[in-house]
């Protein structure tokens, strides 16, 4: 039962129109009298309010995307992480300031430009993400992310972290699902990266 002032098109801290008009089921507005809005204008799924599982699927879609980047920067593949941003910037908070790549073309060429390769094709690290906590805007279709990382790596025969730190992340969700809008990468704690990122030895 909804309450009688509710109005699925009110906008976010507004108070909705106070609705006075009823419909007995069956029954259709008198002639000569405006309908009232809940009687012809259908609701757009947009603007319904979301369920629980449509909640749970957006936050897991997320949390993949998320994982997924760590996934393919451990797998070398930058190609795959170019994807991931192919409408979306990246940015890093380097000591010369913050680095930006937008669009795939700019975040593959500064992959493989920045992180080092060896033989079997990838940078011999793992990216472990957590502590996320996600934000979704449901009926503006926009999320946003904030996580931990840690990176590690074996750096002359023993595993270690090399480095850990901060993702900033905004997402918009598209007729074909979420997607990456924006990433600040910020490194917190940093080890011996020498092995793992080029032009620091």
């Amino acid at each position: 039962m909804r309450p009688p002032w509710y109005e699925p098109g009110a906008a976010a801290g507004q108070r909705p129109v106070q609705c006075t008009e009823r419909r007995r089921p069956g029954r259709t507005p008198k002639a000569g009298r405006p309908a009232p809005d809940w009687a012809v204008r259908p609701w757009a799924p947009a603007r319904q309010p979301p369920t629980l599982r449509a909640v749970g699927d957006d936050t897991q879609a997320i949390r993949n995307l998320v994982f997924r980047y760590a996934e393919l920067v451990d797998a070398g593949d930058f190609g795959g992480v170019a994807r991931l941003f192919a409408d979306a910037t990246y940015r890093s908070l380097t000591p010369e300031g913050i680095r930006v790549a937008c669009g795939p073309a700019e975040v593959r060429a500064w992959m493989e430009r920045s992180v080092r390769r060896y033989g079997d094709g990838t940078p011999g690290t793992r990216h472990l993400v957590t502590n996320l906590i996600i934000d979704v805007e449901w009926q503006r279709g926009t999320a946003t992310c904030r996580s931990c990382y840690t990176v590690f790596q074996v750096v002359q025969g023993r595993l270690e972290p090399v480095m850990t730190g901060r993702y900033q992340d905004s997402f918009v969700r598209e007729v074909d699902g979420w997607h990456f809008r924006d990433r600040l990468a910020l490194a917190d704690l940093i080890g011996d990266l020498t092995h793992h990122l080029t032009g620091l030895s």
